[in-house]
Order: C-alpha cells, then structure tokens, then sequence
C-alpha cells in the first residue's frame, strides 16, 4: 500500500475515532454549553493534528510534501463524512437515550419542544437535523480536506528534514570467527601438503 494511502487512512480512522466519541458525549452526556465549546474545538484541533501527523510520516517516507498533503486531504475528507453522518445515526438510532442535541441549540430553545425527543421526532426538528448533518455533510468533507491538507503539507515539510533511513542490504548469515591474524587458508595448505607426503 502507497505510504500517503495508508497514513491517509489511518489518519481518518483516529479523526473519526475522536469526533465520534465527541457526538456521542454531546448527545448522551449532560455537558454544559461551554465545555461543549472547548470539547468541539479541542476535537478539531487533536483530529487535524492526526492529518498533520499522516504528512509528517509520509513527507519522511517519500521526501514529498505533496504526498504529505494528499495524506492528510485523505483523513479530513474521511472525518468529514463520518462525523456528520454519526450527528444524524447516533441521534435518531439511539433517539430516546438523547440527553441533549446541543449541535442545534438555538433551535431548540426557540421551538418550544417539551423534550429533545419531542424536538428531534417534530418535522421541524427532524428537517433542521437532517440539514445541518447530512444536508451539510458535502461542504464540511471539502473544507475538512481542505484543511487536512494544508496539515498534511506543513507535517510532511517538517518531516523531510527527518528521512527514514534506507534499510540496510541483507546479508548471508555467516558466524564469525576469532583470526590469530594469518591466512585463514593456510592451516588447510599444510594439512594437504602434509597428505602429499
């Protein structure tokens, strides 16, 4: 697998990992307002450090910042598809265990829901979630890969100046052995000389 494809990949993986884990702790969690503001944007900042990282790696594998790039273009853009849909999942498939969908908080106080069930399952409420994950999931996929690669530019730039060393070329296995400092041959010269007689 090409060095980007698999920094890129991994780097997608871990973003997810962590805004996922976010949207869950959003939706089934009582945080306050502003600690969820701190979360979000310390989820930003660990999941492009990811992209930055993908670049970084691959920038010292190939020596090649835009390889760098697609790398971290790569995690942004998986980030960017599965986040927005886990807003959406995660809210309608576990519905009734939702403590809060702070994603759309002004919409919610403004509606007049009894709950944030009553607000989630009202058309209004439903169209408003659907609009802001889903709907919106094509522009946040081209700005997280945008940004992931401007991440993944900058760690591969970085990380040229560290190159991976060239393996080193394999060898037969020989043992070595102490030398008296003579001709490792002449032991066997003598021992035939002596058999000529």
């Amino acid at each position: 697998m090409r060095a980007w494809l698999k920094a890129g990949l991994g780097a997608g993986a871990a973003f997810s990992v962590v805004g996922i884990a976010f949207v869950g702790i959003s939706l089934f969690t009582d945080v306050s307002r502003p600690m969820w503001v701190v979360l979000d944007n310390v989820k930003g900042v660990i999941g492009f450090a990811f992209c930055g990282v993908a670049g970084f790696l691959t920038g010292r594998r190939t020596q090649r910042a835009i390889m760098g790039a697609a790398a971290g273009a790569l995690g942004g853009a998986i980030a960017g598809i599965t986040v927005p849909v886990s807003m959406y999942a995660l809210a309608y498939g576990f519905v009734e265990a939702v403590r809060q969908y702070p994603f759309e908080y002004f919409d919610y106080v403004s509606s007049g829901a009894s709950s944030v069930q009553a607000f989630l399952m009202s058309s209004g409420g439903h169209a408003t979630v659907r609009g802001t994950s889903l709907g919106l999931a094509p522009i946040v996929v081209v700005w997280a890969a945008t940004l992931g690669a401007a991440m993944g530019y900058l760690g591969a730039t970085i990380g040229r100046r560290w190159p991976c060393r060239a393996a080193a070329t394999t060898r037969p296995d020989r043992t070595l052995r102490p030398t008296s400092g003579e001709d490792p041959s002449l032991p066997i010269r003598r021992v035939m000389t002596a058999a000529r007689g």
